[in-house]
């Protein structure tokens, strides 16, 4: 993508690579916790156990980054639990937070 004004160009690639693809869904996955962390009550510096199951892509983009997700939510443990029933959400997640 290009535009140009005033005789200045920009050029942007927007291509969507498999790891911007991943760093987004991580973004996403971190924004659902937190959502779900202030509907539960818990405060933001509560720090928490989550229990997740995902579909493939966001399983595999939790896997890879699983430390960062504990750092930016406080999670002492985030664990694939296949008992919890997958939700209606753009993310294909669904989770169970507990304080620690």
């Amino acid at each position: 993508m290009v535009a140009s004004h005033d005789g200045e160009s920009v050029a942007l690639d927007l291509a969507l690579t498999p790891e911007l693809i991943e760093a987004g869904l991580v973004r996403e996955v971190i924004r659902f916790i937190q959502e779900r962390r202030k509907s539960d009550g818990l405060d933001i510096s509560d720090r928490i156990t989550v229990a997740y199951n995902a579909l493939p892509q966001t399983l595999a983009a939790i896997s890879a980054q699983d430390s960062h997700i504990c750092s930016e939510v406080l999670a002492t443990s985030l664990t694939r639990d296949q008992s919890i029933e997958m939700g209606e959400n753009e993310l294909g997640i669904a989770l169970t937070i507990k304080k620690v």
